[in-house]
């Protein structure tokens, strides 16, 4: 993630949940999906935000693919592959989205003034990163990283299916727990079936 032609493909997929998040905050329809008394259509933007952000870890580790000076590549031939692409992913988990998503549990704070919804739904929407990523990666990442001649569009057209995939994972969780808000135990527990799930699954 130091370098620069990396970072400028890999940081737009970012873009869409930042901007679903800063209209929700400048339009006041950031609504907390975790209060019963919170109406649906205010809950549309908090909890579409959960699968933009996970829908970017198969873009990333798609990114991660692709490089000017994959002549070099040749030298990550003989390796683990699964290795290599699980400390991809870890990079991209750890770097890049874990800051993305502590920042939409800042803004769940500022906007719902509710400290124990604001950690309930970045902890769900960490979980749907994780998973989401640890699913996707064998596919997303299926070679040696920075082993293929970066091209106009290699980077989107076959990743996209992954991306609807965790998107409709993330969004399941998402709107699973917005439509339990009124029983916050209920909550609980698919929050935390979700992280040991984003722990339990093995890597490929």
């Amino acid at each position: 993630l130091r370098d620069a032609e990396l970072r400028s493909r890999s940081l737009p997929a970012l873009a869409a949940g930042g901007a679903v998040v800063a209209l929700g905050l400048l339009s006041d329809q950031f609504g907390d999906p975790l209060d019963p008394s919170t109406p649906l259509t205010d809950r549309v933007l908090p909890v579409a935000a959960v699968p933009l952000l996970a829908g970017a870890v198969p873009l990333l580790l798609r990114n991660a693919l692709y490089s000017r000076d994959h002549a070099a590549g040749w030298r990550l031939a003989q390796s683990n592959h699964a290795a290599l692409g699980e400390g991809v992913r870890k990079a991209a988990t750890l770097l890049v989205l874990l800051p993305a998503v502590l920042g939409l549990g800042l803004a769940a704070q500022v906007a719902w003034r509710h400290p124990l919804h604001a950690v309930a739904w970045t902890l769900l929407t960490w979980a749907a990163v994780v998973l989401g990523g640890k699913l996707v990666r064998p596919a997303a990442l299926p070679g040696p990283p920075f082993s293929r001649p970066a091209a106009r569009g290699g980077a989107m057209g076959p990743v996209m299916v992954l991306v609807a995939g965790v998107g409709t994972l993330a969004g399941a969780l998402a709107g699973g727990a917005s439509l339990l808000a009124p029983w916050p135990l209920a909550v609980g527990g698919l929050v935390g079936v979700a992280l040991l799930a984003a722990a339990g699954v093995r890597r490929g």
